[in-house]
């Protein structure tokens, strides 16, 4: 089975610290509403990828991440730079299946 079967009519949560406009995740934002029963999208508001040194716009995808109740939906996929994200989500996301 590959991710992407995993991901049909699926609701899914994208947790993305990087822009939008960053062509990997807007191939994977078209790709997953394509697939996707329901995407919801939490990336930086601002529009600018978010560097290591850019703790502001990494802090307000995180904290908008722990606001988001992850019991909606059926899969998780962090991107961007999920080995900052996870260990602070990993509760919040609990048993939904999670795609880095």
């Amino acid at each position: 089975m590959n991710w992407l079967s995993m991901l049909d009519g699926k609701k899914v949560c994208l947790v993305s610290t990087s822009s939008p406009e960053y062509i990997r995740i807007k191939q994977l934002t078209v790709l997953c509403s394509r697939i996707c029963g329901e995407l919801e999208f939490i990336a930086p508001r601002d529009g600018k990828a978010v560097r290591p040194l850019n703790l502001k716009r990494m802090l307000g995808v995180l904290t908008r991440a722990l606001s988001t109740s992850f019991r909606k939906y059926d899969t998780v996929i962090l991107a961007g730079m999920p080995q900052v994200l996870h260990p602070f989500l990993k509760h919040k996301i609990g048993d939904r299946r999670l795609i880095i």
